[in-house]
């Protein structure tokens, strides 16, 4: 399982649903375990919206660029993350993953030697077309 990094149960301190850096650790951590070849890489698919000290709202990647773009914000890209982050003008922070991401997943299982990916819940994704 490599999501969760940050999640509803820190109000305080959004960030990645699942990093790249801390997905590949736990990948990693795994493999000393288990043959890589019998690893799958489980992915979100999904992202939360810190709201403050109310717990994180988990939502899609369409809800979440509803929300930047009605907020007037702007997505940003964060490649070390490999996932969108904004913070609307009220101080909200969204983290979120996509198509992109899933293919940046994918990347990481292929570069680490697994047998793949699993997405959480791809009805919370936008139309993720096969990969790899």
């Amino acid at each position: 399982m490599a999501y969760d990094q940050h999640g509803p149960w820190e109000p305080d301190a959004p960030g990645p649903v699942g990093s790249l850096a801390w997905s590949s650790k736990a990948a990693r951590a795994l493999a000393t375990l288990a043959p890589r070849d019998q690893i799958v890489l489980g992915v979100a698919g999904y992202g939360y919206h810190w709201k403050g000290k109310r717990p994180a709202d988990q939502l899609s990647d369409a809800q979440a660029r509803l929300r930047v773009r009605k907020a007037g914000a702007t997505a940003r890209w964060d490649a070390t993350a490999g996932e969108w982050t904004a913070t609307l003008p009220s101080g909200e922070v969204l983290w979120w993953s996509d198509a992109r991401s899933l293919r940046e997943r994918v990347a990481l299982a292929e570069r680490l030697g697994l047998t793949g990916v699993a997405v959480w819940s791809l009805d919370l994704s936008d139309g993720i077309e096969p990969v790899g």
